[in-house]
């Protein structure tokens, strides 16, 4: 009827124009922000592209890596960080570590690199800056991505991944150091050997001695390497499942030998 009817059309209400208003602005807000997170992502991993593209290569480039005065070099500080006399400290050590270090893949014929034999090889890289006003949040996801483009760029020659990085990205007590380790280290160094190492380090690297912080990182890292391989490899546990028929035929043996014996 027309009453019944009118009575539902006044009860049926549209929404408001404030709340739809409201829900318009939020999602226009939420977009903005996403926009913006998106494009200070890229940003960032643009200037950090730049940095690594400009990083210089120590026995390509020594001039760049402020290491003219050696024949080997194994160290790149570009910045100048390091006194002389500790980068040539670090340098030394690393030379005398790689051309003593054990194989640990493609041990018949990794000889392609300039100043390797068969052994692993370990590199030190200085940084003072990664991108302009890089937050603490991203400093790690940056330092990593760093670190691994150098060690490939440094140690492409490799005939496999069996190349080592350290990056310490020095910052006035707030240093930091980045260990970049090939595939080939994926069942010798474990997270927790990893952790131990940063643990050691973090010191020097709290009072900003990263002179001090590096030898302590290269040796710990080279004996931590060295253990795992001299250390025999414990036999995996034994299969439960080959136990388990196992002793099932050991049962069954005894009942058809007393099955035997009394019939």
């Amino acid at each position: 009827m027309p009453s019944d009817s009118y009575s539902t059309l006044s009860t049926t209400r549209m929404p408001s124009d404030r709340y739809s208003t409201q829900h318009v602005l939020s999602f226009c807000l939420i977009c903005l922000l996403l926009s913006c997170a998106v494009e200070q992502a890229g940003s960032t991993d643009n200037v950090t592209e730049g940095v690594r593209a400009r990083y210089p290569n120590p026995w390509q480039d020594p001039e760049q890596c402020r290491r003219t005065d050696t024949e080997k070099s194994w160290i790149c500080d570009v910045d100048g960080v390091l006194p002389k006399e500790q980068a040539d400290s670090i340098d030394s050590l690393l030379v005398s570590i790689n051309a003593n270090a054990s194989c640990v893949c493609n041990c018949s014929g990794n000889t392609t690199f300039l100043f390797a034999d068969e052994g692993y090889v370990m590199g030190v890289a200085v940084v003072t800056s990664l991108e302009e006003d890089l937050s603490v949040a991203n400093r790690t996801y940056h330092l990593e991505r760093f670190g691994e483009s150098i060690r490939q760029d440094w140690f492409a020659n490799r005939t496999c991944d069996d190349s080592i990085l350290i990056l310490v990205h020095y910052m006035y007590n707030c240093s930091k150091i980045h260990i970049s380790i090939g595939v080939a280290f994926d069942n010798l160094l474990s997270s927790q050997s990893l952790s131990s190492i940063y643990e050691a380090a973090q010191p020097s690297l709290g009072t900003g001695n990263i002179g001090q912080a590096l030898p302590i990182t290269v040796q710990k890292l080279d004996a931590v390497i060295d253990k795992a391989m001299t250390t025999p490899t414990e036999p995996p546990p034994p299969n439960n499942l080959v136990w388990g028929i196992l002793g099932v035929i050991a049962v069954t043996s005894i009942l058809l030998f007393h099955y035997w014996i009394k019939y």
